[in-house]
């Protein structure tokens, strides 16, 4: 696959990660979250780096390819790291307010 093809690949992958984003807001605003920005630009930047990556791995220069791996482990990492830290912060709250 061409750089080209690559990169309409990425543009296709900022469409579709908006599509999400707007999904996971309208999801949010009927649970009542009213403050939920924090959350959204983190899964939007998340999701823009695994596409990003995805882009450059199906390219066929090796060295994009390279950073296209580096790339989506990066997005798969920080997806564990937030909801860890979610979880860990939500144990804090609870175990804070029912001593």
């Amino acid at each position: 696959m061409s750089l080209t093809a690559a990169l309409q690949f990425l543009v296709a992958g900022i469409g579709i990660s908006g599509i999400f984003i707007l999904i996971v807001h309208k999801f949010m605003a009927g649970l009542g979250v009213k403050n939920g920005r924090l959350i959204l630009a983190s899964l939007s930047f998340i999701l823009q780096l695994f596409f990003a990556g995805f882009g450059l791995r199906v390219s066929e220069e090796k060295n994009l390819v390279d950073l296209g791996f580096m790339l989506t482990d990066a997005a798969f990492l920080l997806t564990y790291l937030l909801f860890t830290t979610a979880l860990l912060l939500g144990q804090v709250k609870y175990y804070g307010t029912n001593k």
